[in-house]
């Protein structure tokens, strides 16, 4: 097992209790990168309800480690506030604004 504690390109892997795997390749930014594109994620990870602040575009997705696009609802308080549910869902998986291309790992549990 690897800490991600640097920024990089690291693989990520899911198991299952059956030991069935899933790989998926991440990105980790350098904190001061997210703050400079003006950009918060918080809870993370959650209990399926994340509230995004900043620069983000209002256009996402969110995939599961198999590149399964995953239903979500998305309400929007203000200019830049949005509040992103997934409930009932468990796991890791990939946020993305489908306009600004940022991406990043959710997980919820």
């Amino acid at each position: 097992m690897t800490d991600a504690n640097q920024a990089g390109e690291y693989i990520l892997t899911i198991t299952d209790m059956n030991g069935c795997s899933s790989y998926q390749s991440v990105l980790i930014t350098e904190l001061d990168e997210m703050e400079a594109m003006n950009l918060k994620l918080y809870p993370n990870p959650s209990h399926g309800s994340l509230t995004l602040e900043g620069e983000w575009s209002g256009d996402f997705s969110i995939h599961d480690m198999h590149g399964m696009q995953l239903p979500f609802d998305v309400t929007k308080s203000n200019d830049e506030i949005f509040v992103l549910s997934i409930e009932g869902r468990c796991g890791a998986f990939i946020l993305t604004d489908l306009i600004k291309h940022y991406s990043f790992v959710v997980v919820a549990y």
